[in-house]
């Protein structure tokens, strides 16, 4: 199927957003977040990424906390991967300016848009700064959902709040997913039991393996240089052995690259040995803009 390029064909526009839909609605049927993936990186349209986004909780805003869970899960999968950060800010962009429309058939959208903005930036899906960046006008509905959005990040907690935004166990599977991967390193870098580690990571979903990249990396830069060189070890060896492929290598260190800054300010020597492990790694340059992934597990 040949790519579409940034067309303004009103026939072709409209088709192609009417697949999105599709994509979205049977990803609500099957859960399967890789699916979803597939249907939308088939179509060859990284410039509507966007419009994933912006239908997703568009949808989302019009049905239960299940359909919402899904959404800000798919979000915080999708970001930075097979849509860009860009189309992603510029998703829930084109949602903030268009509050005052949404609220005829979602009388409470500023409740659970900000929500939504609140629960991607908890996740990493959206970065901080969207918030005060974000095109939108002060007085308008989008400005009181920033403004929300902002007081739910500010609360003690927020990040194991907003992972149950949606209900009390909205958010217990990817903090599930997310202990596992926290106890894994600990095991390995006690064991450097690489055979075992690399079992436990295949009891991850494929799409959710980016997780330890960034998990192994933080977790080593709080210890010694011995947990250094192990981390750099096991990557290596996960990827070697296809546990890991190379895209979601990427994307874990994307998602390094994109709080490196922060993590800089804990340990002046971040950036240092974030360059040493990508050079062990073979990785190029930077890894935190890429485009949409080529392949995935």
């Amino acid at each position: 199927k040949a790519s579409l390029k940034h067309t303004t064909d009103p026939k072709t526009l409209k088709k192609t957003k009417g697949e999105i839909e599709q994509c979205v609605k049977e990803y609500m049927d099957s859960e399967d977040v890789s699916e979803l993936v597939r249907c939308f990186t088939e179509m060859k349209v990284p410039f509507m990424g966007h419009e994933l986004i912006k239908k997703a909780v568009s949808v989302a805003l019009d049905r239960g906390t299940r359909e919402k869970e899904l959404v800000s899960l798919m979000i915080a999968e999708v970001s930075g991967g097979s849509v860009t950060r860009e189309e992603v800010d510029k998703g829930f962009e084109i949602l903030l300016q268009r509050v005052e429309d949404l609220h005829m058939d979602v009388p409470k959208i500023l409740e659970h848009l900000s929500a939504f903005v609140a629960r991607a930036v908890a996740d990493e899906a959206l970065a901080p700064s969207f918030l005060l960046q974000a095109h939108i006008q002060e007085g308008d509905g989008g400005y009181e959902v920033v403004q929300q959005a902002q007081r739910l990040l500010a609360k003690s907690g927020a990040t194991q709040r907003l992972s149950r935004v949606w209900g009390p166990s909205s958010g217990d599977s990817i903090h599930k997913l997310k202990k596992n991967v926290k106890d894994l390193v600990d095991e390995f870098f006690a064991s450097n039991d690489a055979q075992e580690a690399s079992q436990l990571v295949k009891t991850l979903p494929p799409h959710f393996r980016h997780e330890v990249v960034k998990r192994a990396f933080v977790l080593a830069l709080s210890r010694q240089q011995r947990e250094l060189d192990l981390c750099a070890s096991l990557l290596k060896t996960l990827e070697k052995h296809k546990v890991i492929w190379r895209t979601q290598l990427e994307r874990g260190l994307a998602r390094i690259e994109r709080n490196l800054e922060d993590m800089a300010l804990d340990n002046l020597k971040a950036k240092d040995h974030y360059a040493e492990l990508k050079q062990k790694l073979n990785i190029g340059p930077s890894t935190a803009k890429k485009g949409p992934e080529k392949q995935r597990q």
